[in-house]
């Protein structure tokens, strides 16, 4: 019970985060009207019914308690708070209660806890993708700065920022994470947790996380490779897209040397509809008829559109040319002619369409 001067404060019953009330009298008879004007020294806080903001005591009822009633408003922040209600008495010059005042004091303890703040629990992006969510403080710190970092990316998934720093200026600012997932060798989607600890003032060990789905989005070929082809024959393959596009995907289908190896389809298109259903291209071996070299040609595939953009993959084709295959000099175990006379010797020199005659 804070009391200064004749006028008699009665003490709040309880703390409270809602609403409580108190009385005010005088504590003797006065002699003029007396008007006391009520003021909370902090109306974010604490503050006074406007109906009782002005108290008027007179010779007849001075000493009937006069009931005021206080709110405790929701705030912004997470800390317990002290609000003092001033009393000062209004009268003539002259009165016993001229610039008499009295205080009283209010406690409010805060509904709120210290919590980090996100804009999703959840999220998904695709590999050679990015996605973004939002980090807030639910409450203004007491005083000095907070500290949010952000751990757990795992290979290939990085988040940026990793480190916020949140004041009581800036504590409701909405701050941006990316978080960026890289193309990997496998074919599988991956999930991992992204942990965000605070430190600093009441937000000492405060936590939260984000569930991060990676979806695949590599081509997977049914035959890896690589494709065996003699000249003059053909050989099909498959492609398919690891997991459901966002939309149409089409896939470019190109032989890196047309001489030697074709493809029957320059592209593919998958649909969210059919992505994992296999397409076949037939790869061809050209007879060349100018070499008797094998050859190896890489067949590229590369997706554009549906959240596939600049996934690729590769098939060799090893080729056996026919003219090669035709001859038939004894080798040694490393591919090598073995020659024992000059007149073998001679006789390949001379052997110009490789059919082992001169």
């Amino acid at each position: 019970n804070d009391q200064s001067g004749p006028l008699q404060l009665n003490e709040l019953s309880s703390s409270s985060t809602n609403s409580d009330d108190y009385t005010v009298r005088l504590s003797t008879q006065p002699t003029q009207t007396v008007t006391a004007t009520l003021t909370s020294n902090n109306t974010s806080s604490v503050t006074v019914d406007d109906t009782k903001n002005t108290l008027t005591f007179t010779s007849a009822n001075w000493n009937t308690p006069q009931t005021v009633t206080l709110t405790a408003q929701q705030d912004d922040n997470a800390f317990d708070e002290t609000v003092t209600i001033t009393h000062v008495a209004a009268t003539t010059p002259n009165s016993e209660y001229a610039n008499v005042s009295g205080g009283f004091t209010a406690s409010v303890t805060d509904d709120e806890s210290p919590a980090i703040t996100l804009s999703a629990s959840t999220l998904t992006v695709r590999e050679r993708n990015s996605r973004t969510y939002t980090v807030r403080l639910a409450t203004e710190p007491a005083g000095g700065s907070v500290t949010v970092g952000i751990a757990g990316a795992a290979s290939g998934i990085t988040a940026s920022p990793t480190s916020l720093t949140f004041t009581s200026g800036n504590w409701d600012t909405a701050r941006t994470v990316t978080v960026t997932a890289a193309n990997d060798s496998n074919g599988e989607n991956e999930t991992v947790t992204l942990t965000h600890a605070s430190s600093g003032g009441e937000y000492d060990g405060a936590r939260t996380t984000v569930s991060v789905t990676v979806l695949d989005d590599d081509l997977v070929l049914t035959d890896p490779g690589p494709l065996l082809l003699d000249e003059g024959t053909s050989a099909g393959y498959a492609v398919r897209l690891s997991t459901a596009p966002t939309g149409n995907v089409t896939v470019a289908v190109t032989s890196g040397d047309t001489g030697a190896v074709t493809v029957d389809m320059s592209s593919l298109t998958f649909t969210p509809q059919n992505w994992n259903t296999p397409q076949t291209v037939t790869a061809t071996a050209v007879t060349e008829a100018s070499d008797a070299v094998d050859e190896s040609v890489t067949i590229s595939h590369t997706a554009t559109g549906g959240g596939y953009r600049g996934a690729t993959s590769r098939l060799r084709v090893a080729v056996s040319d026919a003219e090669r295959a035709d001859t038939d000099y004894d080798t040694d175990e490393n591919g090598l002619i073995e020659v024992s006379t000059l007149a073998q010797l001679d006789a390949i020199r001379w052997d110009l369409d490789g059919d082992g005659a001169a």
